[in-house]
């Protein structure tokens, strides 16, 4: 069975790494200083083929998910130990990094930065290979970080489809009620967390541009915690341009819940690495409205591609919906599914990531 090494919390029996080892140098870490910390911890382990020989030969660091500082510091000191140490191969998926101010929120914790993203530089940097969810975030790790475009593969997300089926009449029914839907309405939906770069204020906008007439019926569902500071934010935009009235927030929402209830799914986010939501809509049958972000070049052949602050573009999607009657861009959606469950299954992700490490064993 393979495993991943794991850094045990409760035992930390070497040195951690000196900032000095990988700050300020263009060209990468400081070899000198990390040769004398290398040295200092080998006294410390008397057989360091014993660490070695009990872990899967290829540990698999994920930034996906890292927003404390102190965690991802603590997946350098892993990371050089494996690498200088116990000179073991590394695959490194910074998942969520796609422009430089990715890492801005470590800079107020961190003294002599050498970028914003030097985490994900020394990371990345001394990799057997990394992995980029799309070519946008591909692109990011050779012009941002500076990889060498030959140690990169892009994988691009999956998610598993078995869950993803179409509503029964009796669910739709209910949540029909706990959403507060008119018989006639036409839903888009919003589907992820209230946060500035996922943009909800120009769908606002957009359907604040439409004759009142026209945006009668519409109804964006919103899903995602209302109890973060955004969230406010965006109530008083929405309502001083007059459209709060339009928008649903139904909080924590399960996926097959508000995407079965939807006509139309859109993501007009500023930044992206890849937008798995929208494969969820493919899996669901709903059309897909995003915008040209991370991912966007993987999927636009079975998607709607817009700027992500067209307030024109996005109205005009809107007011395509409030004009429909019944499925809206079913071509497009009949052909998303089927390309979608040939390329963007979980099962798909896996068996790339997995020919990905055994390209460098």
């Amino acid at each position: 069975m393979m495993r991943c090494w794991r850094y045990d919390d409760q035992n930390s029996p070497w040195i951690p790494i000196p900032h000095e080892a990988y700050v300020g140098m263009e060209g990468g870490p400081n070899y000198g200083i990390l040769d004398e910390w290398r040295n200092a911890n080998k006294a410390l382990h008397p057989n360091p083929d014993a660490v070695r020989d009990s872990a899967y030969p290829i540990p698999f660091i994920d930034g996906s998910d890292d927003d404390d500082y102190a965690a991802k510091h603590k997946k350098i000191d892993d990371f050089w130990y494996k690498t200088l140490v116990d000179k073991t191969s590394l695959l490194y998926n910074p998942h969520l990094v796609t422009d430089m101010s990715s890492g801005a929120q470590y800079l107020s914790k961190v003294t002599n930065v050498w970028d914003s993203c030097y985490l994900d530089r020394v990371l990345a940097g001394g990799a057997t290979m990394n992995i980029a969810v799309s070519g946008e975030s591909k692109r990011f790790m050779v012009e941002g970080l500076r990889i060498p475009e030959e140690k990169i593969r892009v994988v691009p997300n999956g998610v598993d489809p078995s869950t993803l089926l179409p509503l029964t009449d009796t669910e739709k029914a209910v949540l029909q009620k706990r959403f507060f839907l008119a018989p006639d309405s036409r839903v888009a939906c919003m589907h992820g967390r209230f946060d500035p770069r996922k943009n909800h204020i120009v769908i606002g906008r957009a359907l604040a541009a439409l004759p009142p007439e026209k945006r009668r019926r519409l109804v964006i569902l919103c899903s995602g915690s209302r109890e973060v500071p955004f969230y406010n934010t965006l109530v008083g935009e929405l309502r001083s341009l007059g459209v709060l009235s339009h928008f649903r927030f139904t909080g924590w929402t399960a996926t097959r819940d508000i995407l079965g209830m939807s006509d139309l799914l859109i993501a007009p986010s500023i930044e992206e690495s890849f937008l798995m939501t929208a494969l969820e809509g493919f899996f669901m049958r709903v059309p897909v409205a995003r915008s040209k972000t991370g991912g966007y070049d993987e999927m636009k052949d079975i998607c709607l591609g817009y700027d992500a602050m067209d307030v024109k573009a996005w109205s005009g999607i809107l007011n395509e919906l409030a004009e429909s009657e019944g499925e809206l861009y079913s071509d497009m959606t009949d052909r998303a599914y089927d390309s979608a469950m040939s390329r963007f299954t979980s099962r798909h992700m896996t068996e790339k990531i997995l020919d990905v490490y055994f390209s460098v064993i």
